[in-house]
């Protein structure tokens, strides 16, 4: 433990580069090192700081109810949103309808005219055909 506690007090993440020319007075060796120290304890608090608002933010939780019960509606939460996908109700709800026609469209005549009007076209040509001959 000691020996990783000496490494970050001295830890100079400012030093210049190997290969160039300048020169590190202690003074400024001691400012680089101070520096370091103020650069990686802000990157932790800032890294602390982001880690904590992500956790304590507000989470959406989506739960879907096709048809739900009065109790279940009644159970909800204050604030639920309601996206309603059905925005009218379906007549068949609250109406309905028995249709029941007059007993002359059920007769034989209305029927024997309305498959045999062939017939009486064939008729007709015939009483033309016989006029004109």
């Amino acid at each position: 433990m000691p020996s990783l506690k000496s490494y970050f007090l001295n830890l100079n993440l400012f030093a210049p580069l190997p290969d160039s020319n300048e020169e590190e007075t202690d003074q400024q060796h001691r400012w680089n090192i101070i520096g370091t120290q103020v650069y990686i304890l802000l990157f932790l608090f800032i890294l602390i700081g982001i880690g904590l608002s992500l956790s304590l933010m507000h989470q959406t939780i989506i739960i879907t109810l096709e048809h739900p019960t009065k109790e279940q509606f009644e159970h909800l939460p204050s604030n639920t949103k309601c996206y309603c996908s059905q925005i009218s109700i379906p007549y068949r709800k609250f109406t309905s309808l028995d249709v029941t026609f007059h007993q002359i469209y059920s007769s034989d005549l209305i029927n024997f005219r309305r498959y045999d009007s062939a017939q009486f076209l064939a008729i007709a040509d015939f009483c033309r055909f016989s006029k004109a001959a």
